[in-house]
């Protein structure tokens, strides 16, 4: 299918003058004192200051972009001598480094500049892009690193972002964009960062587009359930408008709604509607969407193969021989089945929040970088790269997200695309909802209890163990499946294992469940003439979140869930538990009159058998920063019952 989805339409159409002008020719070393702010003086490293420059020329060959970065950073203890003993400069094959200089400034004044014997050189193998870095000889604590560098590269006006704010803290960081004067660019500031100031006299024919911010403290990118690239200070912009050709809107969702849809939905040919018939031929149809969604989904998943690179394919015969091809491929052959089957399917794209905010109120294509498929009848998406997802689970990142929807309505008997703007709401947690019910039974031996777990995984969390088995070679799959079992049974030997509705088969359609049966006595110590058991263990370790700074960004979990537990203990006659209130907990967070987040456990007594009711769900994605301190109360509360140790003694 030489159809390609375009992403980014044309710039703009005309003739430009001729320049042989290169910007930042001139640019050099910075000796000027800074001062570093008192507050800053405990820190690691610091950025002393940061200038980055765009410029945008216009040539007889269409528009050329350079790049201008100049950066001083104050080395100050060993993590940040380690941190910076590589200076790095990426670059791909189509762009061109003008300049680039390098230099260390040691405490007592001597400067050491960096040379071309300094220079490596290492590609990343997955994307091919290239890292030139100098290796940096002789730094030490309060040395001072200077980068220098101009590139041409290949222009980028969709969509263009520059962060302000990192885990060192800066003194002044400025950004400018300079671009001819016919052009103009829409930009906007994000999370406290100034407004940009437009100077349309600083340069002849050109605009300057200036942003500038001073003593920005560190963002802690260490913070756990944090979505910093949202939250930190950065400065986007993109190109709006041509002057010169009255033209404007450039990177719109609607001309994006179009040519996606072009490209991706289209009459097939004979040989195709043939290919795709066979393809689906022992497909189980029937009056069921969702069953059906799902026989689709896991035939294409298990066949054919998402090859970013593979660009051999001309039709959607060649990729169904050749069971691998473009993400774009794979999603023109969903659409095709689904529509053989009269399934409704529409388009949407979208960012994975965690590494780009998909911002509703700045119109960019940039935002649309992973393609899902929705099914409005049954309000689920499909992820079509993942292969250990099924409907309607979709990556994390994708969901609780805005995207753009091409929706599908007819006009004139033509089905025609619609850009429409929604938010992906994540899958509730009664998808992703754990049980476990656990026994421990002293009454044949008090030092080495039977310990039996019935464990019942939903949603991501089963997704997250089912597809092992089908990914992995079988002796790999029992070494992952005993690492899995130690975090229920301390490592102890199993009298019983059971693995049902294991497999990417079973996604979508039952719970993957364990069930275990083990000695406890690796759990149990004697004391005197008491008995310690490590009651907390049997329900597996539990993430905690703690923090002695303050913290900076709200939470933002991957996707809402919850777990229901319950803990038989039975002791023989003459026995009982001295603690048994350790096992009571009642954590909430409370958000407009509703709990959002809780951990609850109690506990009662009937002869010789203690039953504990343990309840902890995550019912939202986003908790605010003023609701940290009884999030974290919530979440730490399953940490230390899983440290929970039950006394036994003998009865008075």
């Amino acid at each position: 299918m030489k159809k390609t989805l375009l992403f980014i339409g044309a710039l703009m159409c005309g003739t430009f003058l001729f320049s042989q002008y290169t910007p930042f020719e001139d640019v050099s070393f910075s000796d000027e004192t800074i001062e570093i702010p008192e507050e800053f003086n405990d820190s690691d490293e610091i950025i002393l200051f940061q200038n980055r420059k765009v410029e945008i020329v216009s040539g007889s060959e269409g528009v050329e972009e350079y790049v201008m970065v100049h950066e001083k950073t104050l080395v100050n203890s060993d993590d940040a001598i380690e941190k910076n003993n590589r200076l790095y400069i990426s670059f791909r094959s189509n762009e061109r480094i003008v300049l680039n200089k390098n230099r260390v400034i040691l405490p007592d004044g001597t400067v050491i500049e960096l040379n071309d014997d300094d220079i490596h050189e290492e590609t990343d193998t997955e994307t091919g892009r290239s890292y030139a870095y100098y290796a940096v000889k002789g730094i030490e604590k309060g040395a001072m690193i200077e980068k220098l560098y101009v590139k041409q590269v290949a222009p980028n006006l969709t969509d263009n972002s520059f962060a302000f704010q990192f885990s060192a803290p800066i003194i002044q960081s400025q950004f400018e964009l300079i671009h001819p004067d016919f052009l103009g660019f829409k930009t906007k500031s994000y999370n406290g960062l100034m407004e940009p100031h437009v100077d349309e006299n600083r340069y002849e024919d050109k605009i300057s587009i200036y942003v500038s911010d001073s003593l920005i403290f560190p963002i802690n990118t260490e913070e756990k359930l944090a979505n910093i690239s949202k939250h930190r200070k950065y400065f986007r912009y993109k190109l709006h408008e041509n002057y010169s050709k009255g033209t404007k809107n450039f990177y719109n969702y609607n001309n994006f709604a179009k040519n996606a849809y072009s490209n991706l939905v289209f009459e097939l040919p004979k040989k195709d509607v043939k290919a795709i018939d066979k393809f689906t031929k022992d497909l189980n149809i029937t009056d069921n969407m969702y069953l059906n969604v799902l026989e689709i989904e896991h035939l294409v998943k298990t066949t054919i193969i998402n090859d970013y690179y593979y660009d051999k394919n001309n039709s959607l015969a060649d990729l169904i021989k050749a069971k691998k091809g473009t993400v774009l491929d794979v999603l023109v052959l969903y659409k095709s089945i689904f529509d053989k089957f009269d399934i409704p399917a529409e388009f949407v794209f979208t960012t994975d929040r965690f590494d780009m905010y998909f911002d509703p109120e700045f119109e960019t294509t940039n935002n649309l970088t992973y393609g899902l498929l929705y099914f409005k009848e049954l309000d689920m998406f499909l992820d079509p790269r993942n292969k250990s997802y099924r409907i309607p689970l979709i990556n994390s990142g994708h969901a609780h997200n805005h995207g753009l929807r091409l929706k599908e309505k007819e006009y004139s008997g033509t089905i025609l695309p619609v850009a429409d703007l929604m938010f992906i709401e994540a899958p509730s947690m009664q998808l992703t909802t754990d049980t476990m019910n656990i026994t421990i039974d002293f009454t044949s031996d008090i030092a080495n209890p039977k310990v039996t777990s019935h464990m019942n995984f939903g949603g991501y969390s089963g997704a997250h163990l089912q597809g092992i088995v089908d990914q992995v070679p079988e002796d790999r799959y029992e070494e992952i499946l005993e690492d899995i079992l130690k975090n229920y049974s301390a490592d102890a030997e199993m009298d019983k294992k059971e693995v049902l509705n294991n497999g990417v088969a079973n996604m979508g359609k039952k719970n993957l469940i364990l069930n275990l049966e083990f000695q406890g006595k690796d759990l149990t110590q004697k004391a005197g003439d008491k008995y310690l058991f490590k009651l907390g263990e049997t329900i597996g370790k539990q993430q905690e979140i703690y923090q002695s700074e303050k913290r900076m960004m709200p939470v933002e979990i991957d996707y809402p869930h919850y777990y229901y537990r319950t803990l038989t203990v039975i002791l023989p006659d003459g026995y009982k538990v001295s603690n048994p209130e350790t096992a009571t907990f009642d954590f909430k967070t409370i958000m407009d009159d509703k709990e959002e987040a809780v951990f609850t456990s109690s506990y009662t007594v009937e002869n010789n058998t203690y039953s504990i009711e343990n309840i902890e769900y995550y019912n939202t994605v986003l908790f605010p920063l003023e609701k940290f301190e009884s999030y974290q109360n919530v979440l730490n509360a399953a940490a230390d019952f899983n440290k929970i140790v039950w006394v036994i003694e003998k009865s008075e």
